[in-house]
């Protein structure tokens, strides 16, 4: 399996290169052909870089920077003080790592449009070194794309993250960004494509996700491991084949506005308490939210359109908060669009007694909720109220959304 894995990469590598060889040459060309660079020093650093100073106002600065097939580390910089910018710089095909940063000081280095390409550990590699900014880079069918490690307050942004061939069951797992124990991390507005695991968060705290964009992934879109208190905000996941989130002992997290679209499930929780998931789009997936053993969720104000089991199902869970949802076609032929196994679950707002709209609502009395708990939407809401649709047209491509509240249908036109 290892000598299939590594004949595939090899093919995909090769097959990129003819087509950057046939279509790129000017650009490749622009970049300063170079050995591997290997910095242990803030006097190594001076020594390889092309200008600056080495301070906050005048970094040093390495760029334009062609290492191919070194058979080790492209560029790696570590035990360094000062400021520095690695910027337009070409790594493709070395054996550990295209870039790596360790025990670089806090809040010294900028990474900016870095094309890593093919190396067996990452694309680029930061342990150890805190509020590193890596943003406009290109990383391509390497194990993992980018992997932080003992490195909290980094700044991902505008990342683009791809295995280039489309991931099938056969091919090697590769893995997009991967956060370890690492917190405070910023990952905003990165692409993330073709990959089996897009975006794994693990044992990491308070990090933020926003506006990114994931797609046709075969296994996880975004994992969380042992990791709370995060914001997971504004993102598009969709065609993925298995979870587009999975949370996993991880708790106290909102999730919120995202894009959920085409997945087998939506959104996965396992042992995880106390997270809000509201305001999201959850549409055309197999299970909308399908929790296990968890606690204390609240998941309010989202919309649920046409997944082909429960948009909801609870399984040895207890003590969520279900309300000001709108449901519309799930599970479809069934009679009822939810599904409670769990215990002491409540389908409603105690507070101002009312629960969620069903198109499937008869308009009279309470809505049965399917499962063992037995559990009733005592105060289903006779219309969708205009509040639920939080969905910008930006976020979430919608051309428009159009009520037809006297016979309780949705229409909705995707761009």
């Amino acid at each position: 399996m290892k000598e299939r894995s590594s004949l595939f990469k090899k093919e995909a590598i090769a097959l990129l290169l003819f087509i950057l060889i046939g279509v790129g040459l000017p650009l490749l060309l622009s970049y300063e052909k170079t050995y591997y660079i290997d910095i242990a020093s803030d006097k190594d650093l001076q020594k390889q870089a092309d200008s600056g100073e080495g301070t906050i106002l005048n970094p040093y600065i390495i760029n334009n920077r062609f290492i191919l097939d070194e058979g080790r580390v492209g560029i790696s910089i570590k035990n360094t003080n000062s400021y520095f910018i690695v910027r337009d710089c070409f790594l493709s095909g070395n054996f550990f790592y295209g870039l790596r940063l360790d025990n670089v000081a806090e809040g010294t280095a900028l990474l900016e449009n870095i094309t890593s390409i093919g190396h067996s550990i990452a694309g680029i590699g930061i342990h150890s070194s805190d509020e590193v900014k890596i943003v406009d880079s290109y990383i391509y069918l390497n194990d993992i794309g980018i992997e932080l490690t003992n490195s909290s307050g980094a700044v991902l942004e505008n990342n683009f993250v791809v295995a280039i061939v489309a991931a099938g069951p056969n091919s090697p797992l590769y893995e997009g960004i991967v956060i370890e124990s690492s917190d405070n991390v910023e990952i905003t507005s990165n692409k993330v494509e073709k990959i089996a695991r897009a975006i794994m968060i693990e044992d990491s705290n308070n990090c933020s996700l926003s506006n990114n964009i994931i797609k046709q992934i075969t296994h996880i879109g975004f994992s969380f491991i042992s990791s709370s208190n995060c914001l997971i905000l504004n993102n598009t996941s969709s065609k993925n084949s298995m979870y587009s989130f999975r949370f996993t002992e991880s708790h106290s997290n909102v999730i919120e506005s995202n894009a959920i679209i085409g997945t087998d499930k939506g959104i996965y929780l396992t042992e995880s308490n106390n997270n809000r998931i509201r305001f999201n789009l959850i549409q055309q997936n197999t299970l909308g939210i399908y929790a296990i053993d968890s606690s204390s969720n609240n998941i309010t104000h989202n919309s649920f359109v046409n997944n082909t089991e429960e948009a909801v199902y609870l399984s040895g869970s207890s003590n969520f908060l279900v309300h000001h949802n709108g449901f519309f076609f799930n599970n479809y032929g069934k009679v009822s669009q939810a599904r409670d196994n769990g215990e002491e679950n409540i389908w409603y707002d105690p507070i101002v007694f009312e629960g969620n709209y069903w198109n499937n609502y008869n308009d009279t009395g309470y809505y049965q909720i399917s499962g063992s708990a037995n559990s009733t939407d005592l105060y289903p809401l006779g219309e969708y109220l205009s509040y639920l649709i939080r969905f910008q047209s930006n976020r979430f491509n919608f051309h428009s959304i159009i009520l037809n509240l006297t016979f309780r249908k949705i229409v909705v036109f995707l761009i």
